[in-house]
């Protein structure tokens, strides 16, 4: 089993990029996490407690934290480069939890 889950899954057979999604919205709120900047990865046993598969949909911050119950904290992320800053600026909420942990 790989070592994390995406919030946004990439559609099967095309390269990993932004523009590879075919929708971007959450599936439980509906907001357009592309334009929000709510787009990265988390690890296995995170995306586990969403109830989700593990291409199952994207989750804005917001709803994948009430699905497990808890706030994300920075070990909550994996390494995969969708979280990378440089290439795919973050809003603040998801910074908040990637570096502060609140």
């Amino acid at each position: 089993m790989a070592e994390h889950r995406t919030v946004n899954p990439w559609v099967v057979g095309s390269s990993p990029t932004l523009g590879a999604m075919q929708n971007f919205n959450c599936i439980d709120c509906s907001v357009d996490t592309l334009e929000i900047r709510e787009y990265y990865m988390v690890h296995d046993h995170v995306w586990i407690q969403t109830g989700l598969a593990p291409s199952g949909g994207m989750l804005c911050v917001s709803c994948l934290e009430k699905r497990i119950g808890r706030t994300l904290v920075p070990s909550d992320f994996s390494n995969y480069p969708i979280n990378n800053l440089l290439e795919f600026p973050k809003s603040d909420n998801i910074l908040s939890r990637m570096f502060n942990g609140h």
